[in-house]
């Protein structure tokens, strides 16, 4: 069973309004609301298309691509050496946050937070069951369960990537950003600051200690070195990989694409073949996008 967490509900798209104009994509972006004069009110409707565009990547990968927290319950078995193992439902799963078991639906559950992890594949969480940081609730309880005993169990995890925007303008040389949503960025961690010819990799400096909750506030997360440029407020701040978001462009060049006769393959022309919307019938774009997220799909 999992337990999808509310922090997982898109709110900003992976892809910002400057960035997918500076893409060469030649699209008439003027008239996307017609017979509107604002170019305030275009951005607004090309920023709901991008955020359209970035559900459709989570929809074909079949689970949420933005840092979020999740909650997998699974019946697991004790293994010989006294430990559970879980594939977890989202992923990459970033840290462990907490989990429990109990022996039954009804029976009072243990519960361990911050425990010693092991992660493999992204997916593949190994913890020790009991243990010296063990928090007890209930009746006192000896030992951990005996081998090859069935628990029921509920593990509490960040997974998916950061995915967020400046909620400051810091200067070229800055120490630190400010951010609007911090879930999913851990020190080390290399984030892409995405604005047109300013674009720059940044790390996290080692004494950022995460902030993983919901609902999420902004934060300051400082900086190994500095900024090499000055940043404008509502920049994108992400840890996806570049093809990641030249998926989300793809997609939403195709959303804003009309269905016709014409070939797919221009965008100027804003016409998609007439055909179904399968992935072997799919628009040129559509079709490109796929071949992209196909290494983040869920796999059970």
């Amino acid at each position: 069973m999992t337990v999808f967490a509310q922090d997982s509900k898109l709110v900003v798209p992976f892809v910002t309004v400057p960035t997918f104009k500076a893409h060469p994509t030649y699209l008439d972006l003027a008239n996307l609301r017609s017979g509107d004069s604002s170019q305030a009110d275009q951005d607004a409707e090309l920023f709901n298309c991008l955020l359209m565009g970035s559900a459709y990547a989570e929809n074909f990968c079949n689970q949420p691509l933005q840092a979020h927290l999740q909650t997998d319950n699974r019946r697991l078995f004790v293994d010989r050496w006294g430990r559970l193992h879980l594939f977890a439902d989202h992923g990459p799963v970033r840290t462990v946050l907490s989990y429990s078991y109990q022996t039954g639906p009804s029976s009072i559950a243990t519960s361990i937070s911050t425990p010693p992890f092991w992660i493999e594949d992204g997916r593949h969480v190994t913890v020790d069951v009991g243990g010296s940081s063990v928090a007890w609730s209930g009746s006192l309880q000896l030992g951990a369960p005996s081998t090859s005993q069935e628990l029921f169990t509920s593990f509490t995890y960040v997974a998916a990537f950061a995915n967020t925007v400046l909620i400051n303008s810091p200067a070229g040389g800055a120490s630190n950003i400010q951010v609007a949503n911090p879930t999913g960025i851990f020190a080390g961690d290399t984030l892409r600051i995405w604005e047109p010819g300013k674009e720059e990799s940044v790390v996290v400096g080692s004494s950022w200690a995460g902030q993983n909750t919901y609902p999420f506030t902004s934060a300051t997360i400082p900086l190994v070195g500095t900024t090499q440029f000055a940043h404008t407020a509502g920049a994108g701040v992400t840890g996806f990989d570049e093809d990641l978001l030249l998926a989300t462009i793809y997609l939403t060049v195709d959303g804003l694409q009309r269905w016709g006769t014409s070939s797919a393959n221009w965008p100027g022309a804003r016409v998609k073949s007439a055909t179904g919307k399968k992935a072997e019938d799919a628009s040129a774009w559509e079709q490109k996008a796929m071949r992209l997220l196909l290494s983040y799909r869920r796999v059970r």
